[in-house]
């Protein structure tokens, strides 16, 4: 795999000797700019399965556009169905993160503090959930412009998400740019997972795996 020196090094600090299958399937892909639908159970290792990719292309944008003001804007959003995730969400890519230089800016939007502007352009990687993120869409306070940076979005537990703040999904999906690369993955394959799939995903690659590819997993892997 194509990946900066430091995350690699950080890999081994967490002692992740070998990727999960849903990492091994996902993260070359991912690497490339595909979308991808993930169909994998809670546990598999899907948070290391974007957050690494993430971190990858956080570094390259990082570094085209060092000296610039947008340096600074968000590169990746990652929507989560509740605080809890996007608090173990933030710990992965701070783990991973500790040796990039300049170091990686990850703000988890739940988090105390007030959601501005300024705050959605601070950081390269914005965590935060579906509802929150969806109210302050529709209240004008995050526009297109604000998300313009944009390059990968990832939408974890998405048949979750779909059934607490449909609503909110899709007043967040109105301000992503449209060639945003896109990551879903969920445990189930409900209806709305497909509706969003249609509307979300170019020219997606499905990753489906099994009950049996699921068990050669590290159980300590998240």
């Amino acid at each position: 795999m194509a990946l900066d020196s430091r995350i690699l090094e950080a890999i081994k600090r967490v002692k992740w000797n070998s990727p999960t299958p849903v990492q091994g399937a996902c993260i070359p892909l991912a690497l490339k700019g595909r979308d991808l639908a993930i169909q994998s159970r809670t546990g598999s290792g899907k948070t290391g399965a974007f957050v690494i990719p993430i971190l990858q292309r956080v570094i390259t944008e990082t570094e085209k556009i060092c000296n610039r003001r947008t340096a600074k804007n968000p590169v990746a959003l990652i929507l989560l169905p509740s605080v809890e995730l996007c608090e173990q969400t933030v710990e992965v890519v701070t783990a991973l993160a500790k040796y990039v230089r300049p170091r990686v800016m990850v703000d988890n939007l739940t988090s105390r503090g007030v959601v501005t502007k300024a705050r959605v352009a601070a950081a390269p990687i914005l965590v935060t959930t579906a509802a929150l993120l969806g109210k302050h869409c529709r209240s004008g306070t995050v526009t297109a412009e604000d998300l313009a940076t944009l390059r990968c979005v990832v939408i974890d537990e998405v048949d979750f998400v779909i059934s607490i703040a449909e609503g909110s999904l899709r007043a967040v999906q109105s301000v992503l740019p449209p060639s945003v690369q896109t990551i879903l993955s969920s445990a189930t394959l409900t209806d709305g997972v497909v509706h969003i799939k249609s509307q979300l995903l170019h020219n997606p690659v499905t990753i489906t795996l099994s009950t049996d590819d699921e068990n050669e997993m590290n159980p300590n892997r998240r």
